[in-house]
């Protein structure tokens, strides 16, 4: 299992990341969503589906998203996707 502050390398890195119109729609989203969100959404965009745990999404990609977004890789846990 990879640690919580290794980031993704090479290709991972690139599926992980962030556009500009990314964040602007987590911009509308309440601060405390942010990590969940962003995780089902470049979840989605790697396999085609949604995470249905937060045990489902690589530590390391998680750890990237949070650096992105400004939260806390523990905000993951109380994210409720319905």
């Amino acid at each position: 299992m990879q640690g919580l502050h290794r980031r993704p390398d090479g290709a991972s890195a690139i599926r992980w990341s962030l556009g500009f119109e990314d964040l602007a729609l987590l911009n509308a989203k309440p601060a405390g969503t942010w990590l969940g969100f962003a995780a089902q959404l470049m979840m989605y965009r790697a396999t085609g589906r949604f995470g249905r745990a937060a045990t489902e999404f690589p530590d390391a990609a998680i750890a990237y998203l949070a650096e992105q977004t400004g939260a806390l890789t523990a905000d993951l846990a109380a994210y409720d996707p319905s």
